[in-house]
């Protein structure tokens, strides 16, 4: 019966599932479960290849094409092999009249999400403030990172050499 329900919300638009932190709402709980990662940061799937991470499985499975090389394109300009769908993006490297510029500064990016970012983080609303310092920052993952330099906590440990850094790009 609850599958039933669930179906139907597709034919009758229903979205009982609303997001706390925008105004998007979902038809299914995992949707929106999938959707607040975008305001947390979390990354949960790691690829076992290269150790990105990404908020979405489908984007990790998305990404491990780009070990095995299936669906790959080369760049006519460097030779660097790219799927499809990133290759537009890269292309933008090469011209500059093809790159995403940031309607708040003079700053441009070649991808879409890197600029978003960059907009995000240096001229969005900075709503996250630490209680120590009072430095405002644009995303909870954001504060959280910030936090570690206040309490000195290092959670990623290097397996080969047991360094600790505070942040997992450090890591990487």
């Amino acid at each position: 019966m609850e599958s039933l329900r669930r179906h139907t919300r597709i034919h009758t638009g229903d979205k009982p599932f609303k997001c706390a932190h925008c105004a998007k709402a979902f038809a299914l709980k995992c949707y929106l479960k999938d959707h607040e990662r975008v305001h947390t940061g979390e990354k949960p799937f790691s690829c076992s290849k290269c150790s990105k991470s990404f908020s979405q499985s489908s984007a990790l499975r998305r990404h491990l094409t780009a070990h095995t090389g299936e669906n790959s394109t080369k760049c006519v300009h460097c030779e660097k092999t790219f799927q499809k769908a990133y290759l537009k993006e890269h292309m933008r490297s090469h011209s500059e009249e093809e790159r995403l510029k940031c309607p708040h500064c003079d700053k441009t990016f070649n991808l879409k999400p890197t600029l978003d970012h960059h907009v995000k983080v240096s001229h969005g609303a900075k709503v996250y403030s630490c209680s120590k310092c009072k430095k405002s920052l644009a995303s909870p993952s954001g504060l959280r990172s910030h936090m570690q330099s206040h309490t000195g906590e290092k959670p990623f440990e290097c397996s080969l050499c047991s360094k600790s850094f505070a942040q997992k790009q450090k890591l990487q």
